[in-house]
């Protein structure tokens, strides 16, 4: 690839910079796809190996297993929701696999270290905060991705509100609060686990590798938190 086609080929993945307006310390979002080529995962981990080797502490996302110890005595239907849920996230992400041959799973090539520390919700934490008809919807639309005849219906089921004002009505109605449990409350958990490090070490610098998703709520979070945003990064690959 040229010079000129990098330039031009579009990023998947971003680093979202704030500074902290009284501390000055520096927290990096770094937004990724959960299934990308080998390399941009390489670049990204070059990146975060700058920011480590600068001090920084990772928290990254990924949804955890539960343990009795942590929700007690599992209602049934909490544990078919979760299963339910989880099959429909894996749905997608093999979907992705299956129609690019390139692309690898984020983990594969960008996986925790020791020292990265996870802040989410458990699997069985997410299920209860979704009812059952959302969880049979979101199960659904990720169905339907797969065939291209019900994809309007995915586009819905699966949360793309982008569009003409009554779809985005529709899909508020069908997702219910879906949007909610995958983004919102697991960025709230992202955002606690910050306020924990600044209260044990005040000023540390911080790197929260998340989804692309979640970039946007993210960094909400922080300048209500009265960080100020210095910029979007695109990472490429290297050619």
């Amino acid at each position: 690839m040229t010079k000129s086609n990098l330039a031009e080929s579009p990023a998947t993945a971003y680093t979202y910079t704030y500074i902290h307006s009284v501390r000055g310390n520096q927290v990096d979002i770094i937004g990724v796809h959960h299934t990308d080529k080998p390399a941009v995962y390489e670049a990204v981990l070059n990146v975060m190996e700058a920011r480590i080797a600068g001090g920084a502490v990772v928290h990254y996302e990924g949804l955890r297993e539960s343990c009795r110890s942590e929700y007690g005595v599992t209602p049934p239907a909490v544990a078919r929701r979760a299963g339910r849920i989880m099959g429909a996230i894996e749905l997608l992400a093999q979907h992705s696999l299956d129609t690019h041959p390139e692309f690898v799973r984020q983990w594969e090539v960008l996986g925790p270290a020791d020292t990265w520390k996870n802040y989410d919700v458990t699997e069985l934490d997410l299920a209860s905060r979704i009812g059952g008809f959302a969880a049979y919807a979101y199960a659904l639309g990720n169905e339907a991705v797969r065939q291209p005849f019900f994809r309007p219906l995915y586009g819905i089921m699966a949360g793309s509100w982008q569009g003409k004002p009554i779809r985005k009505a529709l899909a508020r109605v069908l997702h219910l609060n879906i949007g909610k449990a995958l983004l919102d409350d697991r960025n709230d958990v992202a955002l606690d686990a910050h306020d924990r490090l600044q209260e044990e070490h005040p000023g540390a610098s911080l790197v929260m590798l998340w989804g692309l998703s979640h970039a946007e709520g993210l960094g909400r979070g922080l300048r209500a938190r009265n960080y100020e945003s210095v910029g979007r990064t695109a990472i490429r690959a290297a050619s």
